[in-house]
């Protein structure tokens, strides 16, 4: 968490969930994996008075990560509008191959925001932006209900998504890098 991945819209849309659905808020944790590299970051979680909810793992090995992340039951990516041009972060791949849901605050010019248009295979994602966070907030609550209830399920890593893990991918760009060397080396 950093200005280029803020935590605020988050912090928002949990805040208006406890607003008007305190029973469903108190079934919320959010565990956080990574550098947290925003000095607004702890004082984002206060304001919204939301430091209980949060568990802080900082930045972790990639197994203890995984590990982590494995118990989850959706992803979270928040990306500054004032940055999101023309970047997608990677970490977008792993939580895609995750099989989980993924909520992203991200705006509609955004490349992460096209990216799930065009790949129409993310499972039950959202992408919110403060002009629709009323629309990812009904997606939250539904997800946080069947979770609950038993409804909603994980399926790891399935078929129509395995294209999109970061094995996957470091393989293809990997045959790209190929190409582009043995061309310049002609």
């Amino acid at each position: 968490m950093d200005k280029l991945c803020p935590v605020e819209p988050l912090c928002q849309l949990l805040d208006e969930i406890r607003k008007t659905d305190v029973e469903t808020f108190k079934k919320v944790r959010v565990v956080q994996v990574g550098n947290i590299n925003d000095p607004l970051f702890y004082e984002t979680l206060e304001k919204y008075n939301l430091t209980e909810m949060f568990e802080i793992n900082n930045q972790k090995g990639r197994i203890k990560t995984i590990e982590l992340l494995n118990k989850t039951s959706m992803m979270y990516l928040g990306l500054n509008q004032k940055y999101e041009d023309g970047i997608v972060t990677t970490r977008i791949f792993d939580m895609i191959a995750s099989g989980r849901s993924i909520l992203a605050a991200v705006s509609e010019h955004s490349e992460i925001f096209r990216l799930f248009r065009l790949l129409q295979d993310v499972p039950d994602s959202c992408c919110f932006s403060q002009a629709s966070i009323s629309t990812a907030k009904d997606f939250l609550l539904q997800e946080i209900l069947g979770f609950n209830d038993g409804s909603k399920k994980i399926n790891p890593i399935p078929s129509s998504i395995l294209p999109y893990s970061s094995n996957m991918m470091a393989e293809q760009f990997a045959v790209l890098i190929k190409e582009i060397v043995s061309n310049n080396t002609r």
